[in-house]
């Protein structure tokens, strides 16, 4: 909360100062105060503190505050292949991911290779790659375009799009086309033979044209987005896109009870040490309507390799 500090200038004269105090979302009681010049930007002539500015900066700031404190948990969990997600959606497991040589990774890993015996890409280009299958429970169904439950995704990790000129030529994509993240997804499915290529692409001036939902969460900072879209051999896209959040659950949820979006962790996963560290905003490119919100959880197995 801001409020009006009285205070005195070196001189004696007397000066208005901008306090702001309250508690982080992990119980942390903090204080701030502006110096005289800063604390002018937004007390007007009158005396007036300009408080709808000064709640903006301060929800922003304790956003920020928060998701520093997320990214360096991420950053613990970052290279370690004991790893694995689950990725909810209204407040149900819908995926699972596993690296590929935890947990189901290896049997995962071993299904794909059976279905697509002539697949060029090297299924463990790192020791990092993901691999993951799908559920849909009621109430949680699959999101478009994925059309059955016998499909196992594969993230190729610390690679990038440019690495594979097959791919790009396979579904009609330019090197240039996006400025791409270390990672994309090919995604199997077990019963059409069909694979698909998810990309994932990010940076503020590549993309803050994409049309997208309105008031995202973090929408005062989009440099915590990255975009996603699905292609079809021969270069169709999909109509489905993602815009995956980096933010946390005290920024993400009220924009989903705002916006009548189911939010997907469940409450009993709020504010603990369970490690929520993005969300997916899943919508259609062209209405811009909200298909399903995402949350990917990380576990942590017991020993790492």
């Amino acid at each position: 909360m801001a409020t009006i500090k009285p205070d005195v200038n070196h001189d004696g004269t007397p000066c208005k100062l901008i306090r702001f105090e309250g508690k982080l979302s992990n119980g942390e009681d903090y204080e701030i105060e502006w110096c005289k010049e800063d604390s002018a930007l937004l007390i007007d002539e009158k005396g007036n503190l300009d408080t709808t500015t000064c709640d903006t900066l301060e929800a922003w700031w304790k956003e920020l505050t928060a998701f520093e404190r997320l990214v360096m948990q991420n950053d613990s969990y970052l290279y370690k292949t004991n790893v694995y997600d689950d990725v909810y959606v209204n407040g149900k497991i819908v995926r699972k991911d596993f690296n590929i040589s935890a947990g189901e990774g290896p049997d995962l890993l071993e299904k794909v290779q059976a279905a697509f015996p002539d697949e060029k890409i090297i299924w463990a280009s790192d020791r990092l790659n993901v691999i993951g299958t799908y559920y849909a429970p009621e109430g949680a169904p699959l999101r478009p375009p994925y059309k059955t439950t016998n499909s196992i995704s594969m993230y190729h990790i610390r690679q990038t799009l440019e690495e594979y000129p097959e791919l790009l030529e396979a579904y009609g994509l330019d090197k240039n086309q996006h400025q791409w993240c270390p990672w994309f997804g090919l995604k199997y499915d077990l019963d059409s033979k069909e694979r698909l290529l998810k990309v994932v692409y990010y940076g503020h001036e590549q993309t803050h044209e994409i049309p997208r939902p309105k008031d995202l969460p973090m929408e005062i900072s989009p440099y915590y987005y990255c975009f996603a879209d699905i292609y079809r051999e021969g270069g169709e896209k999909t109509s489905e896109r993602d815009v995956f959040v980096f933010g946390t659950h005290e920024v993400v949820k009220p924009w989903c009870e705002k916006n009548g979006h189911a939010f997907p962790i469940p409450e009993d996963k709020l504010n603990t040490d369970e490690q929520i560290w993005c969300y997916g905003v899943v919508y259609d490119d062209t209405t811009l309507e909200v298909k399903q919100v995402k949350g990917y959880i990380r576990n942590l197995m017991e020993e790492d390799d």
